[in-house]
């Protein structure tokens, strides 16, 4: 296995399911196009990195009072109360990267600018504790460290009725 590291915050693994040789590397060598890995027995494995930017899109949103499936004609007003959990479900058209090795980050930059620490589900929770308007930014990162362009989704939090 070898572990491609970038600006040191995001890696990535490649393992047989990449379509290299199973067992040790012994030795690794390439260009900015391909990478050779070979192993003790004269096996050698050539891996193509892809260069090809993927989307991903937010498919659902739920709150305490509704699930609202996103599509191209979705445009309605998204409200929460402060308090009440909200679930962002989303995925990515990453087709090099199987569904164990697919990683993603997000955000809500009202609250913060930085992007979350890298993880591999496919779901965000949130439970706001202040009113506003907001936005969920998710953005996906494949099995070759390719960035996803950024969905979003917008959304109000409310304060209780009382």
């Amino acid at each position: 296995m070898y572990r491609l590291i970038v600006d040191g915050e995001v890696w990535s693994t490649l393992d047989y399911r990449d379509g290299l040789v199973e067992g040790s590397t012994s030795t690794i060598g390439g260009t900015k196009q391909k990478l050779l890995f070979g192993d003790n027995n004269g096996n050698i494995s050539i891996y193509n990195p892809s260069q090809t930017k993927s989307e991903v899109s937010i498919s659902q949103i739920n709150t305490p009072r509704e699930s609202i499936v996103i599509d191209n004609n979705t445009s309605r007003k998204i409200e929460v109360i402060t308090g009440e959990r909200i679930t962002f479900n989303y995925s990515s058209n990453n087709y090099n990267t199987i569904d164990g090795k697919q990683k993603f980050r997000y955000r809500i930059p009202e609250l913060n600018e930085n992007w979350s620490d890298v993880i591999n589900a496919s779901i965000f929770e949130f439970i706001p504790n202040q009113t506003g308007q907001f936005t969920f930014e998710v953005q996906s990162i494949d099995r070759d460290l390719n960035y996803s362009s950024i969905g979003k989704a917008q959304f109000v939090v409310v304060g209780p009725w009382y």
